[in-house]
């Protein structure tokens, strides 16, 4: 996991968007979960739309436009407050891998 992720810039909490070609980190990561019998809830895969929606993702308040590829990404507080708490976790993760062991 850490090798795949030497070919992607680093990514950290300031991170403004993550694109690319992730979904076959992705993909490794879960099949890496499952491997180590981590718990992962009814999460069946990791969708890059998704993980991508955590770093864009910012309470829309009516002096902030947030517009990335063309599509507003402005959210209510409470979704942007869930984005926020879901990137570090996943940062969390990317930090563990980045490290040597």
């Amino acid at each position: 996991m850490s090798e795949g992720l030497k070919k992607f810039y680093p990514v950290t909490e300031t991170t403004l968007d993550i694109n690319g070609a992730w979904q076959d980190y992705f993909d490794d990561l879960m099949k890496f979960f499952a491997v180590m019998k981590a718990k992962t809830g009814k999460i069946k895969e990791i969708k890059h739309e998704t993980v991508r929606s955590f770093f864009f993702a910012r309470e829309d308040k009516e002096t902030e436009k947030i517009i990335i590829d063309g599509i507003p990404c402005g959210v209510v507080k409470e979704h942007a407050d869930r984005a926020w708490t879901l990137r570090h976790k996943f940062c969390d993760i990317f930090k563990a891998f980045s490290k040597s062991f």
